[in-house]
């Protein structure tokens, strides 16, 4: 293999005089693309977040950071999670939590001028599509990682992680190694390190089939993007989806199209539905809040509720012995698609765990005598599929955690006070 495979295409890259940043953990991929940004003449500035979550070994990680930098003549900036973050991480959905500090503590710095660099390689691109091919992702979804997308850059991509260590050793680049990278604990660490590996035994070419399938889905939403990005622009400003527009496209492209304006694919359906429905005229939606059905089209307009709780979620190893209407336990793996909470819409159903069939979300809210009940505090918590919580009134069994469970969410309600 010929060391000029680890490179910065020319393509990717800002204006002269833009800003460059790149995220450096101290592990082999972004090591190797600081000394490679570094050889290819450009001084981007490093950031480095110290999770402090592995003691004196996340210091070390720190200190070796700044030593690399230092002998390359790069600037580095540092974020040390506080205490309150800290215990947020670890009493809550930690990888999630550690990746939205991170892209907070990147954005701070990458301002609206500069672009950012990140060491993803084509092994990541791989597992990414694999973990949202189980999750029943669409065409948006098994998309994976784009090598450009906004004003972040992946110049890696094209590369597989033995390719970069084969050049960092060969050129004694020196990295540090976290042994939280070889714990089975999450799933994607269980598709890296045992079942892709079971597959590639009788698919030889299971990887290559699957960078290729997602060049596929790249090249259809880039000609997606060609034919539509002026429609969604308008839509987007005017905050209005006419039915022209709604009408006359394919299914395929009419949930495309949904993800570029927010819509999950279960509130296309509901717009669908609603569409030719004579006495149904709005649907409550995660991003718009209110949708109105509107003579010539969807009327949107964003959600200021000051009294929309937060969905919190969290790993746990275990179930509880004694549960509460106010937390549900679910199993991801049985998910399709991402959770959002929304409001209740007419003929919504659940499949109530302890009971034969579906139930009406109107009949619960009738049983529960709730006649003066406030709507606008009435939370469903769905995926792409099902409604999986009525919340404080029932639990939908299509989902629900096991004891033998390989994941458990402990998923709650958090309110303003």
């Amino acid at each position: 293999m010929k060391p000029s495979k680890l490179h910065i295409a020319n393509h990717l890259l800002p204006g002269p005089n833009a800003p460059l940043f790149l995220g450096v953990s101290g592990g082999l991929d972004s090591i190797a693309l600081l000394h490679t940004s570094v050889e290819q003449g450009f001084k981007p500035t490093a950031l480095h977040v110290n999770y402090r979550l592995r003691g004196e070994q996340a210091d070390m990680d720190e200190a070796f950071v700044r030593s690399v930098c230092n002998s390359l003549g790069v600037q580095v900036k540092v974020y040390r999670v506080s205490d309150s973050e800290l215990a947020d991480m670890e009493n809550g959905n930690l990888q999630a939590k550690a990746r939205d500090i991170r892209y907070r503590f990147f954005a701070d710095n990458i301002g609206q001028k500069g672009t950012l660099m990140t060491a993803h390689h084509s092994d990541d691109q791989v597992e990414t599509f694999f973990m949202r091919l189980f999750r029943k992702s669409g065409i948006v979804g098994l998309q994976a990682i784009h090598e450009k997308k906004g004003r972040i850059i992946r110049p890696f991509l094209h590369v597989s992680k033995e390719e970069i260590r084969e050049v960092a050793l060969q050129k004694g680049w020196k990295w540090r190694e976290d042994a939280s990278n070889q714990s089975t604990k999450y799933l994607r660490n269980q598709l890296r390190l045992e079942w892709l590996p079971m597959m590639e035994k009788e698919i030889p070419d299971l990887r290559q089939s699957a960078l290729h399938i997602i060049s596929a889905f790249q090249s259809q939403d880039q000609i997606y993007r060609d034919r539509y990005q002026k429609n969604i622009d308008d839509i987007l400003a005017r905050e209005f989806w006419p039915f022209t527009s709604f009408d006359q496209v394919n299914q395929h492209v009419l949930y495309w199209l949904g993800h570029q304006l927010h819509f999950t694919a279960s509130e296309i359906d509901q717009l669908k539905a609603n569409r030719t429905a004579e006495n149904s005229s709005q649907i409550k939606t995660n991003h718009w809040g209110t949708v109105l059905k509107t003579r010539k089209g969807w009327q949107m307009k964003t959600r200021h509720s000051i009294g929309r709780p937060r969905l919190s979620i969290e790993s746990v190893e275990t179930l509880p012995s004694d549960f509460s209407k106010h937390t549900l336990y679910l199993d991801p793996q049985k998910l399709n698609g991402e959770l959002v909470l929304r409001q209740p819409n007419i003929g919504d159903r659940i499949f109530p765990k302890g009971m034969n069939g579906s139930q009406l979300v109107s009949k619960i809210l009738k049983d529960a005598k709730l006649e003066q009940y406030d709507k606008e505090e009435c939370w469903l918590l769905c995926d792409n599929s099902d409604i999986h919580w009525v919340y404080g009134l029932k639990v939908g069994k299509k989902a629900i955690a096991q004891p033998d469970s390989k994941e458990i969410w402990k998923v709650e309600l958090k309110f303003s006070e």
